[in-house]
């Protein structure tokens, strides 16, 4: 059972930090779009 919980840590933050990253990376390609724009 400890190692089931251990991968579904591993999961979860995996999950969250690659959710993150994809956020950031939107507002980034956002950024990008108002500078050609300008």
């Amino acid at each position: 059972m400890e190692l089931l919980g251990k991968i579904i840590n591993f999961t979860m933050e995996t999950v969250s930090n690659w959710l993150g990253s994809s956020s950031l990376f939107d507002d980034i390609k956002k950024l990008f779009k108002k500078k050609k724009d300008n």
